[in-house]
């Protein structure tokens, strides 16, 4: 699904493909509520454009394949790896780093199921959550928060 990305500073607006964070039920738009739902997404990135990006920038071919193996075992809490599969034409990643948000009224309702480019297996589901976790909690780091 293509959505408005921002990645401030810098304050130019692009639609691009997207991973939608948000649930499902917390943006549908039968749901009664005081406040109009917000949709809470990240951007996904062509695995191919980040190892080109890393070329361009001197980075050995060899940093790149071992950085990409970390990638595809999914040992990176910041980014999430989505195979080629479904309506992705090839690899992508999720970054989780740049969470972007808009209001849910730009999806037209009845043409969320033909935008969608994917869905996770029930495997990817909590494997996608544990990541999310880690990521916005750090639980492992054993920094004791006040």
């Amino acid at each position: 699904m293509n959505l408005p990305v921002i990645n401030l500073p810098d304050e130019n607006i692009r639609s691009g493909k997207v991973m939608i964070l948000s649930n499902t039920c917390d943006i549908s738009l039968d749901n009664e509520r005081i406040f109009f739902p917000r949709i809470i997404y990240c951007p996904i990135l062509k695995l191919s454009r980040l190892i080109e990006t890393l070329r361009k920038r001197g980075i050995s071919d060899e940093r790149i394949t071992r950085f990409v193996e970390v990638i595809k075992k999914q040992e990176i809490s910041s980014i999430f790896y989505l195979p080629q599969g479904a309506k992705l034409d090839e690899e992508y990643i999720a970054i989780l780093e740049n969470v972007n948000n808009c209001d849910v009224g730009v999806i037209p309702k009845d043409k969320v199921s033909e935008r969608r480019l994917f869905s996770l297996s029930n495997y990817g589901f909590y494997l996608f959550l544990f990541k999310l976790f880690i990521h916005f909690t750090r639980i492992s780091e054993a920094v004791e928060r006040g």
